[in-house]
């Protein structure tokens, strides 16, 4: 994480520069140009210029925290709390978005988690320092002080996304409150995610009936299903890999609307894919880098004898034997898509529609 630690006084930047041990090659302190050439000309443990770590604030503070609040993963003040925060108050977007800050002390005794305490990593930072500093770290999210998981940051860290978003607040709420919540996955997620939420049930998705007798739950898959009303979300993981074949100069509107019919055959979510995968010859078509590209998923491409070695191995796949008069291979979509998802479960054999073949198989790794 990109650090930036900000200060205004002297013994602010003694604390500061501790800070800059702790996380070498990460973190940049920010001071008053006046204070550093004071510094620099008493004492010259302070000097830190020719360690490359130290800068001069060039312009008042309210407008420096602009620069840094674009450049920087996180933040790190040691100064008041309240000119924190009417220095950042211009600045905030969403917890999605805005970086870690983390407020101290001049002498590090405190380390307040102020903003973006688990999506940002500010109750991690604040943690850090203060043990580093022999100090008090002051966590005011209510799940970190019941030791209930933050789901959030679970969510996150295991590449999730969460649908409908605006509802993940009430699933939190619920879960803080003490309100009967459930959590249901797909394997291999169950075993996963009973290691991350310490505490909570996961249950495997054979058992979940429906949302009666819960006020509140996670459906963890990648399956299309009915979400109950409420705080209920979906985990969607990212695990299909869509194997796609095409004619040449084919246009990206044409692989999109075959996607979408290949994941509504399969009862699948889009929101689940993990990534295209296509023959080498293939992966220079314009259509298939815009759809890539629009779902930010990666192109996956595979030689001819990497795919004739899937066929060997999958003698039950998908013949076309125009496919194999022209290209040399029975289909390209179906043994892609097991490529891609390292020879997983093929959930939707291959559909053509309009010059555009697609398969879909789902990754059973981590």
């Amino acid at each position: 994480m990109k650090l930036a630690i900000i200060t205004l006084t002297k013994q602010g930047l003694k604390t500061a520069r501790r800070i800059a041990f702790l996380y070498k090659g990460e973190a940049h302190i920010y001071t008053p140009l006046a204070l550093l050439e004071e510094v620099s000309s008493k004492d010259a443990a302070l000097n830190l210029e020719e360690e490359g770590i130290i800068f001069p604030l060039k312009q008042p503070l309210k407008y420096s925290c602009g620069q840094l609040w674009k450049n920087y993963q996180g933040l790190i003040f040691i100064m008041a709390t309240g000119i924190v925060v009417r220095c950042l108050a211009p600045y905030l977007q969403d917890k999605k978005k805005d970086p870690a800050v983390v407020v101290l002390d001049e002498k590090g005794e405190y380390a307040i988690s102020l903003l973006s305490g688990h999506l940002g990593g500010a109750n991690r930072l604040a943690r850090e320092i203060a043990h580093f500093l022999g100090g008090k770290a002051v966590i005011t999210t209510s799940s970190d002080i019941q030791g209930l998981p933050a789901l959030d940051v679970v969510a996150k860290e295991l590449g999730f996304k969460v649908t409908p978003e605006g509802r993940f607040a009430q699933v939190m709420g619920a879960l803080v409150n003490g309100k009967r919540m459930g959590i249901w996955a797909e394997e291999p997620w169950q075993e996963r995610l009973e290691k991350e939420l310490k505490g909570l049930k996961v249950e495997p998705w054979s058992k979940y009936q429906g949302p009666e007798g819960w006020e509140a739950g996670i459906l963890v898959t990648s399956r299309r299903e009915k979400l109950p009303p409420g705080p209920w979300v979906f985990w969607r993981p990212q695990e299909l890999v869509a194997g796609v074949g095409c004619r040449k100069g084919i246009d990206y509107k044409s692989i999109l609307r075959a996607l979408g019919v290949a994941f509504k055959t399969a009862g699948r979510s889009l929101l689940s894919l993990k990534a295209l995968a296509t023959w080498e010859f293939k992966a220079k078509e314009e259509g298939l880098i815009i759809v890539a590209q629009k779902f930010n998923v990666p192109l996956l491409s595979f030689s001819k004898d990497e795919l004739l070695k899937v066929w060997e191995e999958y003698p039950g796949l998908s013949y076309s034997p125009l496919a194999q008069e022209k290209l040399g291979l029975g289909g390209v979509c179906e043994p892609a898509a097991l490529l891609g998802a390292r020879k997983g479960e093929l959930i939707c054999k291959k559909i053509a529609l309009n010059g555009v073949t697609v398969a879909l198989a789902r990754a059973t790794y981590l």
